[in-house]
């Protein structure tokens, strides 16, 4: 599923990139997803927000940290010239256990 969502601000708009996967949520595997999340950036500031819903299943032992489903990620320019582009990436955890059953 693809979306985006505008957040207008005074003077200027930030595009959140809105994702689900059952794919590989790690870190670097959601980098896959950057690309195009930065591409909204060519007008604009080069800040972005990329939000994944993870669909994988969940361990019955644990729940993440938000600390550990949020994190800033860089988008190297591909010139000296040019300036790098960052998203700030949000995991969503979906299909998680119910505390009961933990």
């Amino acid at each position: 599923m693809l979306t985006q969502e505008p957040v207008r601000l005074p003077g200027f708009s930030i595009i959140i990139e809105c994702k689900r996967t059952r794919g590989n949520t790690t870190k670097k595997g959601l980098r896959r997803y950057l690309g195009q999340t930065v591409a909204y950036q060519a007008g604009g500031i080069t800040l972005g927000m990329l939000v994944v819903l993870d669909l994988t299943p969940k361990n019955k032992d644990w729940i993440p940290n938000i600390r550990d489903n949020m994190w800033a990620d860089r988008v190297a320019a591909p010139t000296a010239e040019q300036r790098d582009r960052w998203a700030v990436v949000i995991r969503v955890p979906g299909n998680r256990v119910k505390p009961h059953e933990m």
